[in-house]
């Protein structure tokens, strides 16, 4: 009876702890400047010259600001180019082919495990 009572408080710490550990959940997406992630709230607006291109990183966090693997996907506006960045699966690089009027958009998207859809999006204007 002991040892059925030992086995049984040993798996409960043991499912307590894997469930301590485990991942946490991508609760948004922080979008920076240049291959490397930084800290902070990332960008939400890019001032280019038409023809200027620059290098987008994504990086995926939960509610407590912790970092969570992505493997994002990138749209843009007809405005923009998106050129693949050999090698760096969350950077894309951007050139602006045209002024826009007011705003063109970069949206980097990720769908997590349970379906929901999480995306950012950088508003890239044209430089005067």
């Amino acid at each position: 009876m002991l040892r059925r009572l030992l086995v049984l408080v040993f798996a409960w710490v043991l499912v307590v702890s894997l469930w301590a550990q485990a991942p946490n959940s991508l609760d948004s997406i922080l979008v920076y400047k240049g291959e490397t992630p930084g800290t902070g709230p990332g960008v939400s607006v890019l001032k280019l010259a038409v023809g200027e291109e620059v290098v987008l990183v994504a990086k995926g966090v939960d509610s407590e600001g912790k970092e969570v693997p992505i493997a994002p996907t990138w749209k843009a506006d007809k405005e923009i180019t998106l050129i693949t960045v050999e090698g760096k699966g969350r950077c894309i690089r951007i050139r602006l082919k045209e002024a826009p009027s007011v705003s063109a958009y970069v949206t980097v998207v990720v769908i997590r495990e349970d379906g929901k859809k999480v995306s950012t999006d950088v508003a890239v204007e044209a430089k005067k």
